[in-house]
């Protein structure tokens, strides 16, 4: 059987976990030193980093195309190594659901993020703002906007959203990511109460 990988319970990798099987694993990108036997005494050499087939898929190309597609789905359809949803950035575990977000108070955050869609087309995805309440390392989602595709995204209307934003209250329900690698913002010492930090990504 010859396949790429396209997740953990895909049908080679229930082979792989099954057992009774040769496995040949060729990365577009080699994770180690590698030989291939490739017949009778032939074996063909890859050194950590080297590219499968340079002539085909440059190492410039493969990382263009790792930009595109996101390192998750680069990781099982060209590294032959999926990832499970558990080593992903963000944990499921970390997602939960909260019934009152903290008010703004010193030390506080407001976060808001755009994704905005680059081309036009009915199957293309929509432009996004997500807007979230950082206190300490945990981060509430506020509030999330999504624009079709076709409507213009100007930097003026981003900062009449966030305008707005500012000044409307938000829904008491929502969800909540907490992050324990992350530090969030310290408050300094001796300060006194003041409005969020609102910042763009």
């Amino acid at each position: 059987m010859v396949m790429q990988r396209l997740h953990e319970d895909d049908l080679a990798g229930k082979l792989l976990r099954d057992g009774g099987w040769d496995h040949l694993n060729l990365p577009a990108i080699a994770d180690a030193d590698q030989e291939v036997p490739i017949g009778r005494g032939v074996v063909h050499r890859r050194r950590e980093g080297d590219a499968l087939h340079p002539a085909r898929e440059s190492l410039a190309r493969l990382v263009v195309v790792k930009g595109e597609m996101g390192s998750l789905a680069f990781s099982a359809q060209y590294l032959q190594r999926p990832v499970p949803l558990l080593g992903n950035l963000v944990r499921r575990e970390w997602i939960s659901w909260y019934d009152n977000a903290p008010k703004d108070r010193l030390g506080t955050e407001i976060v808001q993020s755009w994704d905005v869609a680059s081309t036009t087309g009915g199957r293309n995805d929509y432009s996004v703002c997500t807007t979230w309440l950082v206190d300490n390392r945990n981060y509430y989602l506020l509030q999330s906007l999504a624009r079709p595709v076709g409507v213009s995204i100007s930097e003026a209307s981003i900062d009449r959203l966030s305008a707005r934003t500012r000044t409307q209250p938000y829904s008491d329900r929502g969800a909540r990511c907490r992050s324990p690698s992350r530090p969030g913002p310290q408050s300094k010492p001796g300060a006194g109460r003041s409005r969020p930090n609102w910042h763009h990504t």
